[in-house]
């Protein structure tokens, strides 16, 4: 949403900001009510609330995807609470589904969710390296402050 379609049609930051504003409105009332107009996301509440998603894995998601509009680069820190919001938290997602699937074993130690979370980080880093030219030449964007130093 936030460099794919919107910048196409030309959209500037403050209205895609906006509609990614509203979005997550939807989704946060969805999410607690169990329904919304927009399909996907009453898909998507439906199978959060089943599943036990709620705004602790959305918010961050949110929150990443806001970075893309007004972040160009990122320290250290902030590439990982970016990875975090824009990929680990899809992973934890998926595990919450995995884990109520018939068959599912308990995973009383974490390491099921330490692994959810290092997929979906590793995941987002072939992203970055896919992305890497259209991220630099087209959007304007790099992982790290110092593009020599580039780590994600």
């Amino acid at each position: 949403m936030v460099d794919g379609v919107a910048v196409e049609a030309g959209l500037p930051a403050s209205e895609v900001a906006r509609t990614l504003d509203e979005l997550e409105k939807d989704t946060e009332t969805a999410l607690a009510c169990g329904y919304s107009t927009n399909l996907v996301v009453h898909a998507f509440a439906c199978s959060a609330r089943r599943h036990g998603i709620g705004v602790e894995l959305t918010r961050p998601f949110f929150a990443s995807m806001r970075q893309d509009l007004v972040r160009p680069s990122h320290d250290e820190l902030s590439l990982q609470d970016y990875i975090y919001g824009s990929a680990e938290v899809v992973g934890l997602m998926c595990l919450k589904v995995f884990q109520a699937m018939p068959g599912s074993k308990p995973d009383p130690d974490g390491r099921a969710l330490s692994a959810a979370r290092r997929l979906g980080a590793a995941f987002q880093k072939v992203n970055f390296l896919r992305d890497l030219a259209a991220d630099s030449q087209e959007l304007g964007r790099s992982t790290c402050r110092n593009p020599a130093q580039r780590t994600g």
